[in-house]
């Protein structure tokens, strides 16, 4: 099947450009017992990293789970995640479980398969209660994943995603809860991604966090041009579609080898010429720069719209975009304006690229203040 530089999902094989060095650092680690941490900026293709860490050792016979604490709407919701996702490894159909067991549970327990599951893991029938306290109930799933390892007598790779948003929920208690409980899993190993940069920095560096040093920081990078520059050749060429090398550098340079836009631009020229041409134009770059622009610019009007209820915010990421050093906005004090620079760092908007120089993270982000909230 031709690939289309598929956006807004996951991606494996070869449209996971550049990212075989990252993968395999992660598997080495992880198959060595040593936990590990993702971070990078959102659409950076971490879950992707993740995803394909994750299959590779499903193959290999390990035991695996996966949850995304961005979708999670409760903790008792983050339970059912984690319990459901560690028992897919037997292919236990969880929800449909609980469904029958809150429907009907006399019935439900009449049920052999149903019955058999409960006896095994009683935890799902706390799963099935409405009225379970959902502190307890999280306790229990937190050990799950070790109790279910032990009891398989295999070892357990488990991903928590976005981890940052536990903050969502009394984060600091709860990231003592989780230390306390997953630094004594003998049998499973855990990875940890997130995109607020700054905030899982500081939850695995700082002393004072209580997952200091609990694993292997790695940093996700830009991918490497060379890679992205063949990715492009050749997947353009699978389509019918002709490029110069020329041309690729330009759209490189517009998406700064960023990988959700990248791939987003290339998808738009592919569709913006399919049918009308065999080879890509100057002019279709450019088109379809301001195509990405346009499809963008409702998400950021949003943080832009939060950035005008957060004082002078919108002043300093202004000054930054431009090119100039916030400190020239001295009229702002010297204290305030570190105070919104770690503020705007901490929403992942911008990063410190050397001493009082800092760059808005998001190239499109960046267009869209100089053209758009400046008119």
């Amino acid at each position: 099947m031709l690939s289309y530089f598929p956006t807004g999902k996951p991606v494996s094989g070869r449209d996971l450009v550049g990212r075989k060095n990252e993968i395999q650092q992660v598997l080495d680690l992880v198959k060595g017992g040593q936990s590990v941490i993702l971070i990078a900026p959102r659409r950076f293709g971490k879950t992707s990293i993740i995803l394909s860490v994750l299959d590779r050792l499903r193959r290999e016979k390990y035991l695996i789970g996966d949850t995304d604490l961005f979708n999670t709407t409760s903790k008792a919701d983050l339970a059912e995640h984690i319990i459901e996702e560690t028992l897919k490894n037997d292919r236990i159909p969880i929800r449909r479980i609980i469904k029958n067991l809150k429907t009907n549970l006399i019935t439900a327990l009449k049920n052999i398969e149903i019955k058999k599951i409960i006896d095994t893991y009683e935890v799902v029938l706390s799963l099935a209660d409405k009225g379970a306290d959902e502190e307890r109930l999280l306790d229990e799933a937190l050990d799950f994943p070790q109790i279910y390892a032990k009891k398989k007598k295999k070892k357990m790779v488990f991903s928590y995603d976005e981890f940052g948003d536990l903050f969502k929920w009394n984060g600091r208690d709860l990231l003592k809860k989780m230390r306390a409980k997953l630094q004594r899993h003998t049998d499973v190993t855990y990875i940890f991604s997130g995109s607020q940069e700054s905030l899982m920095t500081r939850l695995f560096l700082n002393k004072a966090e209580a997952f200091y040093r609990f694993g292997r920081i790695i940093p996700i990078k830009a991918v490497p041009v060379d890679e992205f520059k063949k990715y492009i050749k050749e997947t353009y060429a699978r389509l019918g579609i002709s490029i110069e090398n020329y041309l690729i550098d330009n759209i490189l340079k517009k998406s700064q080898c960023h990988p959700y836009y990248t791939q987003l631009l290339c998808q738009l020229i592919y569709f913006s010429v399919k049918g009308e041409k065999n080879r890509i134009e100057e002019k279709d770059i450019f088109s379809c720069f301001e195509e990405v622009l346009l499809k963008e610019k409702s998400g950021f009007d949003n943080i832009w719209l939060s950035l005008m209820e957060k004082k002078n915010h919108t002043e300093i990421i202004s000054a930054i975009a431009k090119g100039m050093s916030p400190y020239n906005l001295g009229k702002l004090g010297r204290q305030n304006i570190n105070r919104i620079l770690t503020s705007l760092e901490a929403m992942g908007l911008i990063e410190r690229i050397r001493r009082g120089e800092y760059e808005i993270r998001d190239r499109f982000f960046k267009e869209c203040i100089l053209r758009k909230y400046e008119e």
